[in-house]
This record gives structure tokens, sequence and C-alpha cells, in this order.
């Protein structure tokens, strides 16, 4: 859209439109403040489409408010666009924050749940104020938004606390011109907001001390979690059941009533300090442990090797020796908490209620509150009825959450945060696409600010047009609505408002009913927050998947078309996508299993990208899946299949004893590879780590997803391995020399530590050798890594050791694995439907 400079002098009033975060992050307050700073006059309001300004002052006093405010917002808050236009001077003395209008159609953004800032820290732990110890602080700067929010726009009416009346304190702090609080809409204290109280087993309530003070109740909680007990607790997404991770008794009866025998369990310390006296914690792991979005971080334990620290010196920091020394007898339970594991998911307080509960110097379990395998339970009456039987007491809120999430998983490599799992902290920021050739928000607000292209001043000049455009479109074509359901495996699926994807939170495996409504109610609740309605739908090619089987009745009943999308192809479209690479590109997507062209299951491939195109250039091995969907659960179908290939019917040694501890019905397995009946095949890397794991004595089945797989990178730690075979011709490469020589090896007496450490730094030099020969061969400058196998930080530390000559990029912004899907279906369907248009 062209915009034509007006030449005016002296007094101007311009109508402003920031679009992007702007709602719940503080940003009419800093308006209000900033136009009082320079003494001008006119309004702010949220409505629909953002936040709408008028302010009438002098004209280079206006330029300087429009500055201002970009420079100071918060950052929480995102500007995509700030749309000016000229309106005439108003008779007015006052600038003021007015009440949202009416009726508008959602076309803005809503803010993540953030834990408490500093200021609101030092209110909550300071005697003298009058919030002191109250467990739902907040600001403008920090607390909880997506959580709370019935619909847009972001205003008190519209979220679960307009049932709590402001008290006059917190009614003058809300009016409070220069406060934090200036408009925080989520503003309350302990007189007048909500609070906990505790449930015993049977939902009955439990008075602590004389009046049931917050304190007091919290002093019973810790008093129960130290005697043992397990707690659920309410928080800001939904509940948590916690222990003490010092009491092996504890988390034992959690993983018993829990269901989850083997899974490592996430640990809450209650400071930094803390959690530095059990894990390694760089500066960037640091960065990330303490940002405002507080994810689980996966970090190396000083129990598992005092050395990686030492063999790492920019890890280490004045007074850490002494700590490390310190730890011994007393501290965390490992084997209960992260059985076998070498890494531990840490998490500080994020909420204000884990400040006031956790004791500074403690390690507690906190582990989502449901079955293993379940959605998060977010619902009290849902909570009382499920984990009856797995809490023994319940510590509630009377805050109603509206939008369930479950915690966020990141690991650090190379200093970058590679997510596991996005969901609180990050849900539900939207990620700015470039579509039809228009640059992203970040690129367009630093011409802005420089000036680099345009001429500042005349940047900052208004386009001209009637007072109408309050309700203007900033797009300058309309994008078509797409919904794309992801995959069944840590599902997420993502819908766009324009050239924002909107990515939705964490549901988990799509394998019950629960999960599967849980889907489709989040679904739902983005189209009504953001006021969606879909123009096409995207799914996985795999027939099977409920996802894909929702998203093509969806589409049907909608009468809307409906497009299909390879499983590998979208992950590398993710990366694409979310670095804005047309590409060529290779991509190498390594994960369990996804749905070929061909028929066979996927899952060890190099591809050639570009736009909504791509071409499978090489891929591994194609092995038989001994019963198909059982061979993925139970690794040692194909791991027999090995044996008996390398071996014959004879099998030598310690594979004596691993034979004789199959489960019972094997022989059928075993006869099922001397006959002709048809079988499912594989390229999947992630069987492949799963049949070496099994081979090497780490399990015969999977008591949770990736579990064998994880267990082999454990295996390999703090070992350099030796470089075994593999054979590539060309179009295949084949891993099983270096298989073969692994069996060999274990029935020779080498250490298992050392084959597992081969197995990687193998696998490592294959996958670099293929990717830069298919670079040189197609003129190839990028290679894109996408899929769960490379959440292996041992593999791609391995692969970094081999120093590649080519750019090699990982996704930042979504996960490597199945949880970045939908968002690369999003950037193929957009692709596709342009082409056609």
């Amino acid at each position: 859209m062209e915009r034509k400079p007006v030449e005016t002098t002296g007094q101007a009033r311009w109508g402003i439109r920031f679009t992007g975060v702007v709602q719940g992050v503080g940003f009419r307050p800093l308006v209000s403040v900033i136009a009082h700073e320079l003494g001008l006059t006119g309004f702010v309001y949220n409505d629909a489409a953002g936040v709408y300004v008028e302010v009438q002052g002098d004209e280079t006093l206006l330029r300087t408010f429009v500055e201002t405010v970009q420079a100071r917002k918060a950052p929480t808050a995102r500007i995509d666009d700030t749309v000016i236009t000229v309106h005439p001077v108003a008779d007015e003395t006052a600038f003021l924050i007015l009440p949202s209008p009416a009726g508008d159609t959602m076309s803005t953004f809503i803010g993540a749940d953030t834990a408490p800032c500093e200021a609101c820290l030092k209110e909550l732990t300071d005697p003298e104020d009058r919030r002191y110890g109250y467990s739902f602080i907040n600001c403008t700067h920090c607390g909880p938004r997506y959580t709370i929010i019935e619909k847009a726009p972001y205003d008190r009416q519209f979220t679960t606390m307009a049932p709590f009346t402001m008290c006059s304190p917190c009614q003058a702090e809300y009016d409070d011109l220069h406060g934090r609080r200036y408009h925080a809409e989520p503003t309350a204290c302990g007189v007048c907001g909500p609070r906990y109280s505790l449930l015993d087993a049977q939902g009955n309530a439990v008075e602590c001390g004389l009046d049931n003070a917050e304190e007091d109740v919290f002093a019973v909680v810790r008093n129960h979690i130290a005697n043992g007990d397990i707690v659920a607790v309410k928080g800001i997404g939904g509940y948590h059941l916690v222990c003490d991770a010092r009491n092996a008794k504890a988390i034992d009866r959690l993983r018993q009533r829990k269901r989850r025998p083997d899974k490592p369990l996430a640990v809450m310390a209650g400071s930094l300090a803390t959690a530095k006296t059990v894990a390694c914690i760089s500066e960037a792991e640091e960065a990330v442990l303490t940002g405002p979005e507080r994810p689980i971080v996966l970090l190396e334990t000083l129990h598992a090797s005092k050395a990686a620290c030492r063999r790492r010196p920019e890890r280490m920091r004045a007074g850490e020796e002494t700590i490390m020394d310190a730890v011994g007898p007393g501290g965390i339970a490992w084997e209960a908490v992260a059985p076998g594991n070498h890494y531990i998911g840490i998490m500080l307080p994020y909420a204000p209620v884990h400040h006031l509960l956790v004791p500074k110097d403690a390690l507690w379990v906190m582990t989502s509150g449901n079955y293993s395998g379940d959605t998060v339970i977010y619902e009290d009456e849902a909570a009382l009825r499920t984990l009856t039987g797995v809490a023994d007491w319940f510590l509630v809120h009377n805050r109603r959450i509206v939008s369930p999430v479950d915690d966020s998983v990141v690991a650090v490599v190379n200093d970058e945060p590679l997510l596991f799992r996005r969901s609180r902290g990050y849900v539900p920021l939207s990620l700015t696409m470039a579509v039809g050739g228009q640059a992203s928000s970040s690129e367009k607000e630093t011409v802005k600010r420089n000036g680099t292209e345009n001429n500042a001043a005349e940047s900052m000049m208004p386009e001209k047009r009637t007072s109408s455009a309050i309700k203007c479109d900033t797009q300058p074509y309309r994008v078509p609505t797409i919904l794309a359901m992801g995959g069944d495996l840590k599902h997420v699926f993502a819908i766009n408002k324009g050239r924002e994807v909107l990515p939705g939170p964490h549901i988990g495996d799509l394998a019950n009913e629960a999960t599967n409504e849980a889907m489709e109610r989040a679904i739902a609740r983005y189209e009504q927050l953001f006021t969606l309605t879909p123009d096409a739908v995207v799914a996985d090619k795999n027939p099977q998947y409920y996802s894909s089987r929702y998203g093509r009745a969806y589409a049907a009943d909608k009468g809307i078309p409906y497009l299909e999308v390879q499983h590998h192809h979208a992950h590398i479209a993710a990366v694409m996508a979310e670095h804005q690479l047309e590409g060529p590109v290779l991509g190498v997507a390594f994960d369990g299993t996804g749905y070929g062209d061909d028929g066979d299951i996927w899952g060890g491939e190099f591809m050639l990208c570009e736009g909504s195109h791509y071409e499978r250039l090489v891929h591994l091995a194609r092995t038989p899946l001994p019963g198909g969907e059982r061979a993925v659960e139970e690794p040692w179908r194909q791991a027999l299949w090995y044996l008996r290939r390398t071996c014959g019917e004879t099998l030598p040694g310690p594979y004596e004893a691993w034979r004789d501890d199959l489960p019972y019905g094997w022989e059928l397995v075993d006869q099922l590879f001397k006959s002709k009946m048809p079988q499912l095949w594989t390229t999947s890397a992630g069987r492949l780590f799963d049949a070496v794991g099994s081979l090497l004595g780490l399990g015969y089945r999977h008591s949770y997803d990736s579990q064998i797989a994880m267990a082999l990178e454990q295996l390999a730690y703090s070992k350099r391995g030796n470089l075994y075979d593999f054979y590539y011709d060309g179009s295949v490469l084949d891993f099983y020399p270096l298989v073969r020589q692994i069996i060999e090896g274990r029935i020779k007496g080498v250490a298992r530590s050392t084959l597992a450490a081969s197995f990687h730094r193998t696998l490592a030099y294959g996958i670099t050798e293929v990717a830069e020969d298919l670079c040189s061969r197609y003129g190839i400058q990028t290679i894109v890594l996408g899929g769960g196998v490379f959440q292996n930080r041992r593999l791609l530390a391995e692969m970094a050791r081999m120093e590649p000559t080519y750019r090699v990029i990982l996704p930042k912004k979504i996960p490597v694995n199945d949880g970045g899907l939908a968002v690369g279906q999003w950037w193929l369907a957009m692709k596709q439907l342009t082409e056609k248009e």
C-alpha cells in the first residue's frame, strides 16, 4: 500500500493503529504514560484489531511519541505493524484510556503467560508491602494471559478475573497513570483476589491455622511433601503432581499411581543456586532457565560426571567447584527421578505460588497432573474425579483456567535453544511468515527504526486517510486461513491469521479419547479466540492418523479444500518456514515413523526441497518391521532380524541369554523371517536406534516413546567410540555393516558404552558424508535438519565435529520433532494454494 506524505505544521492529530502482541503486555498504560510525559492529548483503547490510539500535539512530538512507544515497549510485547493516519484536530485537554468497543472482529494476538517480573518478586517478599506473600501477584509486565482470557479484547471483564471485584487500593493502582498496574487486568490482592486452599484426597476442605491464611496453607503442604506425600497443585495452566525429589519411596509411589514406570520426571528447583547443586548449567542454559517463559530445561547432571564440567571450562564459574564437591548422600534420588539418565529436566519457579510454596533449597518432582498418556488436567472437578487415588492432597485455587497449557521443554545445543515442547510461556504467540513477498515484522521494524531504505522523517509521516481508517486492513491482500493438523505424536496443530501462524498448545499423543477431545477443543478455542474460519485444511498423508481423519472430516463438513503433505517433507518445510528459506536446500529428515509415498514407513531421508516440491535423493536401507506397529513398540523384533542376518540359526555368547529372555511367542516372529509372507518395510533411523539399543541389552520394549533410543544415547555418554563401517552407493545409505560390527563387538566382550559411542560416531559420519556429497552434486549450500532423531545431542555433537563445509540449520522457534509438523504443513499448503492461483 503506497503511503503519501502529507505536509503539516504545528498542531496535528494522528490515528495510530498498532498490531501484533499488544494486549495484556502493558501497552495501553505505556502509551498513556508517554502521551502524558510529552503533554499530548487523545485516547487509547484495545479493540479486536489490536491497540488504537488518537494522539494530538506538535507534529515533532507526535514523531517522538511513536518512536518512544517502539523503544520502550515491554519485552513481552511485539509490534507487527504501525499504521498512521491523519485526523482533524479536536478540542480536548486530556489523554484517556477508553473502554474497548463491542462487536469488532478479532484480529490481534494474545500474549503468553509469563513468570513474575523482578518488581513483583520484590513486593512478594517485602513484609511492608500490602501484597507480601500474595500468590497471584502480577503487573502489566508479567502474569497470566492466555490461560485466563475468555475472548478478545483483553479486558478484565472478558477474563476469569471478572468475578473478583477490585478493592479500593487495587482500583487506585489500576487507575494510577504512573504505576506498573495501570490497567493491568489481573490486578488483585489478598483482600479482593483469588486464593489457595487445601483439600484432602476426598475433596473435603482442610482448615490450616486459625483463619486458613495462605501462609498457613502453604506451610501444611510443605510439611506433607516433606513427609513423603503426593500433592496435586493447581497452577497457571493446569495441575501438577508434586513430591520430594530426594525421597525415592515417594517417587516410586507416584510412578505406580501415575502409571509412569520409567520416563524421566521433571524437577522444580527452589532457586537457581539449588539447581546448580545438581546440574551443570552454562550461561546460555541459565538464560533460558531464568527467562520469562521458564520452561523445563534439559541439563547435564553433576551426579553423572563432575568431570563433564571440568572438560568444559566455559561452564565453570567462580564458586561452582565448591558446589560440585558438596553433592553427596542425601541429595536427589537420581535413579527414581531419571533412571539411567545423565540429563535432568529442571525448571525454576514460574508462578508466584511457587516462590511462596517451594523452599529455596528444595528439589521437588513436578510432573503433569494426569495419568501417563493423558492430557493435562485443568478443571477442578476433573482433577478430584481423576486424581483421587493418585494424590494424597489437593492444593487448589478459585480462579478458573480457560485454556490448559503443559510445561514447555527446551535443550540448549551449541548455545542455541532447541525446543522439544512448545507450550506454556510460548503459546499462543504467533510466528511471522513471509507470504507473497512480504518481509517479516522484525525486518520491517529495522527499516523503520534505522531509516536505511527510507528517510526516517518521511517514513514517520502519516498516509492521507479519512477517519474510517480506524478499521483499516493492514494486509495488502487476503491471505487464506489454513488449519494444519500436525501429526498424532506430540500433537500440535497450527492455524494462521494473515501471515501470522499460531501454533497450538502441546496436546500429547492422540492415542485415546481424552487427548483427541483435547485437540478438538483447542482448535475450536483458537477459532473462537482469534475469530478464524479456515479456508482449507492440510494434514499428514498417513490415512491412519486421527489428526488426518479429523482434518478430512472437518474439511468435508465445511466444504473447503483438504490437502495432504508427506510427513518428512513437512519436517523440512517447518524449518524452511521459520528461517524463510525458499530453497533449494538439502533436507535431512530422521525420525521414527512417517508414511512414505511408496507405502513404506520412512524415517531416514535425504530430500531436495524447493518451494512446495521435494525429491527423495537418498534414504537409509530398507529393513522389515516384523508385526508392523508391534515392532515400533517392541524393538526386539527388528533386533532379532539383524541377529539372524548376522549369526544365522546359532546365536553365540551373550545373545543366547538375550534370546532366552524374549517375550512369549518370539518363535512366531522368528519363523516370519523365513517365510515369504508380506511384511511392512521401513527406512526409519529411529527404528535403527531402537534395534541397536535392544541388541546392547537396553530393553525389549518401550514403556514410553523413544525410551531405548534415549538409553542408547545415555550409554554412549563420555565415551569417544570408534568409526565403524557403512555402505553408500549414491542412492542408499546402509548401516547394516555398522550393526554387524556392533553385534560382533558385543560377542567379543567390547564394552557396551564403547559400542554405543561408536554407533553415534559412525552414524554422524555417514549422515555428514552423504549430505556433503549431495550438496556437491546438486549445487546446494544449505542443509536443513528435521525430525525427532535430531533431539539426540550426542549425534548433533558428533556431526558438529565433522565440521561440515555447508550451512547446517536447525529450528529455534518450533520443535524439531513432530511438534513442529503443523508449521511445515501450513507452509507447504500455502505454497500449493498460491501456485494454483
